[in-house]
């Protein structure tokens, strides 16, 4: 499967941002971006790639991502 590079729009004068997802199902392609990311499950379950590795989530996992790790939920 082929990783996509994913740009986030950051503001230059941030160093954190925050961003609420409502979707009724997470991005579905393998992706990266230069920026590290920190996911909150908030409600929801399924199956975490990243790297070579997979891992099972649920609601009120949490999860960090380092910058250019590709990862898909």
């Amino acid at each position: 499967m082929k990783t996509l590079q994913f740009t986030i729009p950051v503001a230059h004068d941030r160093t954190v941002i925050v961003q609420e997802d409502c979707m009724p199902h997470f991005y579905p392609y393998l992706h990266r971006h230069h920026e590290a990311q920190l996911m909150w499950i908030v409600e929801g379950k399924g199956t975490l790639i990243a790297d070579n590795s997979m891992h099972p989530f649920q609601e009120n996992d949490i999860f960090l991502l380092g910058a250019n790790q590709s990862h898909v939920f």
